[in-house]
């Protein structure tokens, strides 16, 4: 793969023999729901009080305790769960049964983007009110519900695109409603469903919908270079925007689609992303993230799981944490989304080797989680491995496992949703040393905890 790290799509980090386009979609679209709302709860979750966190903590445990043998992912319900209990716990009370509805909902906008505009009515939407699970229904109201979808702006401004009455069973069933984007210049709306019931009022959660200056210009542009001709990074942002207005599938990611247009000029500028900035590696053309705060020759690499981007790694409270950590201790943070063993594409020897060349790396340590803390140890001699001084293992109690002892570098292994913290030094060798820490923390709040107890560790050399 050449055009960028930060470009793998969804269907690309799928890929098995019996895939199709179909359900590639499926997945991409419910793995794309899962970082919104996980980045939604980190947010909550990162500025809540402590007895708030302690509350979304039991909610996530008692959930990953009972996924302990099938090691399925977190179902969506217990991430809806534990972020309505940092924003202040509605179980229990009249309105949890209507919180779990709205959370179960989610707008499918079609065409999922629009262009900017001064006036004019802009081109209609269909909001697809779609279930992502299947709720227990509350008793239909006496007064029945009164639903809106309110456009939010960049500034926080609210202004309703639809009001109409709506029954319990069509919410749960789902349903179509047509709408009008709102004149804008190019920016990040957001839209969401309210829900009236009695004196109570819930809304669900905002999705992003993009304003884009010129998007039929760029339409037509990117669409009419030939096929063979075009640049990975041109074909992958001509899919983005199909995907978008033909389907409503949004990709979860702190990039903008405007954004990965500008890179496709013959005179790109950099990204409009002021919180992180990025470095392209020759010959692969790779992109890779970086946090602006760090510096020198020792550097942090993330790898983004399956469907994260890597700009995600580096947003949001996550972000802060490691531009914590890159202030504090004078490491570079950076983040990429290279291939998995056996697929196609730049694999992690040649991200490591090109940043080792290139950007003058002395110490390099990664940190994985979910599919690469899956496959990198199993291989020990693997190729992905060199020119690695450390690896760290962030994973759930339930898929917990033994280190492997022949990997022959220093390692530091997580295990998050543990009853209690526990740290676990083993087979301490003359250059090396393997950790394993137990910690409370359930996953996905523990990848909070990741950039500190990196900084505790190296530290202790």
């Amino acid at each position: 793969m050449s055009g960028s790290a930060a470009s793998v799509s969804a269907t690309q980090r799928v890929g098995t023999p019996e895939s199709t386009p179909q359900v590639n979609q499926m997945l991409a679209r419910r793995a794309a729901l899962r970082v919104e709302r996980t980045q939604l709860l980190l947010e909550k979750y990162s500025r809540a009080e402590k007895a708030a966190r302690a509350s979304a903590d039991q909610i996530l445990r008692t959930a990953g305790e009972e996924l302990e043998r099938s090691r399925a992912p977190l179902p969506l319900e217990s991430i809806a769960a534990a972020t309505r209990a940092v924003e202040g716990d509605l179980r229990n009370t009249s309105l949890e049964a209507w919180c779990v509805l709205a959370d179960s909902i989610d707008l499918r906008v079609v065409p999922g983007v629009f262009a900017a505009r001064e006036e004019g009515l802009g081109e209609p939407m269909t909001v697809n009110l779609d279930g992502i699970w299947k709720p227990a229904a509350p008793p239909e109201p006496e007064g029945g519900v009164d639903l809106k979808l309110i456009w939010i702006a960049p500034d926080g401004l609210e202004t309703v695109a639809r009001s109409e009455p709506a029954s319990v069973a069509a919410l749960v069933e789902g349903f179509q409603a047509y709408i009008r984007p709102p004149v804008s210049d190019a920016a990040v709306w957001h839209l969401v469903l309210e829900l009236r019931v009695g004196p109570g009022i819930i809304r669900g959660r905002p999705v992003p919908i993009e304003c884009v200056e010129g998007l039929g210009e760029t339409r037509a542009q990117l669409a009419a270079v030939a096929v063979e001709e075009a640049s990975p990074l041109q074909r992958r942002v001509l899919e983005r925007l199909r995907l978008l207005r033909e389907l409503g599938l949004r990709q979860a990611s702190a990039t903008r689609l405007s954004d990965w247009i500008s890179l496709t000029g013959e005179s790109p500028g950099g990204l409009s992303l002021e919180a992180l900035k990025y470095v392209r590696l020759d010959p692969e053309e790779i992109v890779v993230w970086e946090h602006p705060l760090g510096n020198g020759q020792r550097a942090v690499l993330l790898l983004a799981d399956a469907f994260e981007s890597p700009a995600d790694l580096l947003s949001g409270p996550r972000g802060r944490a490691w531009g914590d950590f890159a202030a504090k201790h004078g490491w570079r943070v950076l983040a990429a989304a290279p291939s998995l063993p056996g697929q196609a594409g730049f694999q992690v020897a040649q991200l490591v080797q090109s940043l080792r060349e290139q950007q003058g790396i002395d110490e390099l340590v990664v940190v994985t989680r979910g599919d690469f803390g899956r496959t990198l140890p199993a291989h020990p001699q693997s190729e992905d491995l060199k020119g690695i001084d450390a690896l760290v293992l962030s994973e759930t109690l339930a898929a917990r496992a033994g280190l492997s002892p022949d990997l022959g570098l220093s390692t530091l292994q997580l295990v998050l949703g543990a009853k209690e913290e526990l740290a676990l030094d083993e087979d301490e060798g003359p250059s090396t040393r393997r950790t394993r820490l137990y910690l409370s923390v359930p996953d996905p709040v523990g990848v909070l905890e990741v950039p500190r107890r990196l900084a505790t560790w190296l530290n202790q050399d």
